[in-house]
């Protein structure tokens, strides 16, 4: 046994996990991408289609859903969370996702447990057409007890120079598009933790399966149609609902002279955030505040075009429907 084996770093086990993940990776990867699997680092040509292209970035992670997962023994829907995380992100300014890269962080590496976590970020990548170039998986033995993880990645984008989309362009009398989420997404989690898990536990059955199955159902991936609809136009909004919740995402796109009017009662919210606000005795502010409470994205559009987000939408598997308006105001988000 080598001394840094002994510290509790296994460069073998890090390398036999290179070589069960290669074929996973590689079936990410399209002819513009440079390089071989196992280089100091992966390069990537830009798509044709651009005049003046810029390259965008977007990091993120799963948070503490990693812990709930582990807690469970459920992992399978991790890399979608992942994936969903960084290029929704980058979606939302209008750019096109093309590479990401995780990282990986573990407390001791079990080879066929991380293999099976970065193939679920392999299969989510190549689903929604980007290149996974690369990665790291690091062992912090002394920092993190064996079964403990974090996972993070950051999703490289493209876009036409001046095209962000960054709310400059809505208006009073725009319509605020949901589109629906149907459960809790990779936000929230903590607050998940330390008030709801503790009082019942992780395998007490609720509707739709045991809490951990329901909480750890992977994310939607909103890029596809949030792309879609920048391409029929009328789009002059794009809000990722993450940490902070609606109102703290959408509030990001509004200007200082207007107002998003969202009405809570105009779709149907999952069981599960019932679920959480009772059993955590979370006041119905706070749920908003930090859960998406269905609603995973948001298009400030041309009233003219909203029924294009529907229909997009609908093709994708995702409910899209209207859930509020833009108004004089003071760049405020209420939700009534």
């Amino acid at each position: 046994m080598t001394a840094y084996r002994e510290a509790g770093v296994d460069i073998e086990a890090g390398e036999a996990l290179v070589d069960r993940i290669k074929s996973a990776v590689k079936s990410t990867w399209s002819s513009g991408v440079q390089g071989d699997f196992g280089g100091f680092a992966g390069g990537i040509s830009l798509p044709d289609g651009f005049d003046d292209p810029v390259v965008v970035m977007s990091t993120d992670g799963c948070g503490t859903k990693a812990d709930v997962a582990r807690q469970a023994g459920i992992f399978s829907g991790l890399g979608q969370d992942l994936v969903a995380s960084c290029i929704d992100d980058l979606a939302a300014i209008g750019a096109r996702p093309i590479a990401l890269t995780d990282y990986l962080t573990v407390g001791r590496l079990d080879v066929e447990w991380a293999s099976g976590i970065i193939s679920s970020i392999a299969d989510a990548c190549r689903a929604s057409g980007v290149a996974l170039l690369g990665g790291e998986t690091a062992e912090h033995p002394g920092v993190m007890k064996p079964g403990e993880f974090d996972l993070a990645g950051t999703a490289i984008g493209v876009m036409e120079r001046g095209s962000a989309v960054d709310g400059s362009a809505i208006k009073v009398g725009d319509i605020v598009v949901g589109l629906s989420s149907p459960n809790v997404r990779a936000n929230g989690f903590s607050l998940i933790r330390s008030s709801v898990i503790p009082k019942i536990g992780i395998h007490t059955v609720i509707e739709g399966g045991s809490l951990g199955e329901v909480l750890l159902e992977p994310s939607v991936i909103y890029t596809p149609i949030a792309l879609g609809l920048l391409a029929r136009g009328g789009v002059h909004g794009l809000a990722h609902i993450t940490g902070g919740g609606l109102p703290g995402n959408v509030k990001r796109i509004l200007r200082s002279d207007i107002d998003a009017h969202i009405d809570a009662g105009s779709w149907i919210r999952p069981p599960i955030f019932s679920f959480i606000e009772s059993v955590g005795d979370i006041s119905v502010v706070d749920m908003f505040a930090t859960f998406n409470m269905g609603i995973g994205f948001v298009a400030v559009m041309d009233p003219a075009m909203a029924g294009d987000a529907v229909s997009v939408a609908s093709d994708l598997g995702v409910t899209a429907q209207e859930i509020g308006v833009i108004a004089q105001g003071t760049g405020a988000v209420s939700i009534r």
